[in-house]
């Protein structure tokens, strides 16, 4: 195996190495990966097919399979050719093609999303954690019997009709099992998993905390160090296009308001975004050394980095969590709780892990960026190649930025008008809580007469002079779903077009010059040489003061 370059350990597939080497031998040995192109990771045989075991990039594990892949013929070692009386050495060895029992198939996404709501997911190896294999009759009457069927057995999976996903899906919920069964006993049905909105968060001291500490939250705080700036509290994220994983970690180090007699706690919490799976731990330490040390391990542990390294030395591991940075008021000046106080309101709004970083949204951008490269260069999505790099960047994306899908598959990032829309969302989380609106120049007032402008039918007709129709349409297409979640808690219902209206405030597409305007003390003279422009977007700005976007 290592002379035909194949791994010997955690090779990544159900294949067993002797089933590896006399594929090899028969068929010759495969060779690369045509998408991602690493040169360490051969294609290698697994169920219907082969398949590639490498990474796409950091975020990103490759899912090409073929059952055609490129071959050379196996090389055999000096023991090889001596073994059996020399038989392998007399055999003319050389490439073919392997048969297969089926063509290799898709999972249809209303399955999957119907299979996800309930806690599960389709792999492609069997393992004794699998819940059920979905064939059909004539495969499991096949003899001799198919490998997967075979291996089910052996592990004790039980194996289905096809019928049983088309009627669960019909129905919209994971049927009985027994009735669909070809063989074995039927597994319990899992209960249905509740989506959520987002986390809860509090503030204490000047730092967000999830609200799950529960009665921690009344006599703990997160621990800061002054001195050198750093606050034990970390958020990670990992998304994965391919296996539709879309998790958060939580880590907290808790120290104790009381300083007579300190406590110190980590807590952890993780899941899926925006569902109800997942779990929380809170373990006591008993001195804040030990602390400290449990937390630095379990950051490690999850991101593969050690704690504290300066922000730009975080290198990203494959199959690892990525460090999310977080905006906390206890460094920034900011209004903040008292001291000993905890309040609502920690969560970032919309931000479904809190609010982000200002640093940590331009990272967002920057991979936004990169995909708009990728379009430029008129990439096909379709190609496995294409739609590998764009899986890999929207994955890169969603890590960076975290996003609430529920039980959903992140969808992949492959148009301009989802990297507007994306871009959108970007410039509302800027924009939105990041200006410290209790140092406002109350000297400036809004535009004279700007409120009595005639109210545009659209967002489109009132900002066409001055923006680009794409960036109008971005911010309209995004503006339906903060519409229909109410993003930011407004007061009153605010439609999808005062939305669309806020957006295109805080988007660079009209940020500078609208900004300029509202804040240059000769706004009228300005609005005066520029009247199409101050004309056309009374309705954004009548809007926008709803929310305080022009304050």
């Amino acid at each position: 195996l290592e002379l035909n370059g194949y791994p010997t350990v955690k090779t990544g597939v159900n294949t067993t190495l002797l089933e590896l080497a006399a594929d090899g031998i028969v068929f010759g040995a495969t060779g690369h990966c045509e998408v991602c192109k690493d040169d360490r990771k051969p294609l290698l045989l697994s169920g219907e097919g082969y398949r590639c075991t490498g990474f796409v990039n950091e975020y990103l594990k490759c899912s090409f399979k073929t059952q055609t892949p490129p071959r050379t013929a196996w090389q055999l070692t000096e023991v090889a050719k001596a073994a059996s009386g020399g038989y392998l050495k007399k055999l003319k060895l050389k490439t073919g093609d392997r048969l297969f029992a089926s063509e290799l198939g898709e999972v249809d996404a209303e399955s999957g999303v119907v299979m996800q709501h309930h806690g599960g997911t389709f792999v492609e190896s069997i393992s004794k954690a699998t819940t059920c294999i979905v064939t059909t009759q004539e495969v499991a009457e096949q003899e001799p019997e198919h490998d997967d069927v075979e291996t089910a057995k052996e592990f004790n999976v039980p194996g289905v009709e096809d019928t049983f996903l088309t009627d669960s899906v019909e129905k919209g919920d994971i049927q009985d099992m027994i009735p669909y069964l070809l063989w074995g006993e039927a597994r319990k049905r899992k209960r249905k998993i509740e989506e959520t909105v987002s986390s809860r968060f509090i503030e204490k001291d000047g730092v967000s905390m999830d609200a799950d500490v529960g009665e921690l939250a009344s006599k703990a705080h997160v621990l800061v160090d002054m001195a050198t700036k750093t606050v034990y509290s970390e958020m990670m994220n990992r998304t994965d296009l391919v296996t539709g994983i879309n998790s958060f970690y939580t880590l907290h180090l808790l120290e104790s308001d009381s300083t007579a007699s300190p406590q110190y706690w980590v807590f952890r919490k993780w899941g899926r975004i925006g569902v109800s799976q997942g779990g929380t731990k809170v373990e006591e330490c008993s001195t804040k050394d030990k602390a400290i040390a449990n937390f630095r391990k379990l950051y490690e542990e999850k991101t593969g980095n050690a704690f504290g390294i300066k922000k730009d030395d975080f290198e990203v591991k494959k199959g690892k969590f990525i460090r999310v940075d977080m905006q906390h008021k206890v460094f920034s000046g900011g209004k903040k709780a008292k001291t000993g106080e905890a309040s609502e309101g920690g969560g970032g709004g919309d931000q479904p892990l809190g609010q982000l970083s200002k640093a940590q949204i331009e990272k967002g951008d920057a991979v936004l960026d990169k995909i708009d490269a990728v379009l430029n260069e008129g990439v096909d999505p379709k190609s496995p190649a294409g739609n590998a790099r764009y899986l890999a960047l929207s994955a890169e994306f969603y890590s960076v930025i975290p996003h609430n899908f529920g039980m959903n598959k992140p969808p992949t990032i492959s148009t301009a008008d989802m990297v507007g829309a994306e871009r959108a969302l970007l410039q509302f989380y800027l924009r939105m809580g990041f200006e410290d609106m209790d140092q406002a120049d109350t000297s400036l007032t809004p535009i004279s007469g700007v409120m009595e402008l005639p109210l545009p039918k659209s967002l489109e007709e009132s900002a066409k002079t001055v923006c680009a129709a794409k960036d109008i349409k971005a911010c309209d297409k995004k503006a339906v779903g903060l519409a229909k979640k109410q993003a930011g808690k407004p007061n009153e219902k605010m439609e999808a077009s005062q939305y669309g209206a806020i957006l295109l405030y805080t988007a660079n597409a009209i940020y500078k010059d609208l900004n300029k305007c509202l804040r240059d003390e000769d706004s009228g003279a300005y609005l005066r040489g520029n009247a199409p422009f101050g004309e056309e977007l009374a309705s954004t700005f009548q809007r926008a003061t709803r929310l305080g976007a022009s304050s």
